[in-house]
């Protein structure tokens, strides 16, 4: 599994030999749903190898160019631990396979290039912000994208409000004396 990025991306597209299958669902992150995942990706692959005959390939490279993504069929580890949506592209020489937080619709594809249509909103507005999260006893300071949240190290920030005062400052519009 690699995050998805725009390099992420351009590096798929460069890498594309014809036949390339392109595989879209829905994915379950927990509930009895989930065995119903590998279900759907079973049907597509179904739909995959047909779409791979009918475009010229035996049914021997078929299965073989397949055999990656029908290796996923029975890896309990795997089924356990998705997102929203799964992405998996295959060719010759690439087998990608990309969790996302975005709920995707069943399609499969068979082209002289990969199909990403369905991930360019992952990649739309992919800013970086920072979100200051306060606690009367705590300071907290997250680094975020759209589907990922880590804490960034500030030192000196007082943790909550009794050190900030005994610094010698007073929060403004406080009122003075007693």
């Amino acid at each position: 599994m690699f995050g998805l990025s725009q390099q992420e991306l351009k590096s798929v597209i460069a890498e594309t030999h014809e036949p390339a299958l392109s595989i879209f669902l829905p994915t379950h992150r927990a509930g009895r749903e989930i065995q119903h995942d590998p279900i759907r990706l079973k049907n597509l692959l179904k739909r995959g190898g047909e779409q791979l005959i009918q475009d010229g390939s035996r049914p021997a490279d078929a299965r073989e160019l397949l055999a990656p993504i029908t290796d996923l069929l029975d890896d309990k580890a795997f089924w356990r631990h998705q997102s929203d949506g799964l992405a998996l592209f295959r060719s010759r020489d690439v087998f990608r396979v990309y969790r996302v937080p975005l709920s995707l619709s069943e399609f499969v594809l068979v082209s002289d290039r990969f199909y990403l249509r369905p991930l360019l909103p992952l990649l739309v507005n992919d800013a970086r912000f920072y979100v200051l999260a306060m606690r009367q006893k705590k300071v907290r300071l997250l680094g975020c994208t759209r589907d990922q949240v880590q804490p960034v190290d500030v030192p000196e920030v007082p943790q909550g409000m009794e050190p900030a005062l005994s610094e010698g400052t007073e929060p403004q519009g406080a009122p003075k004396g007693g």
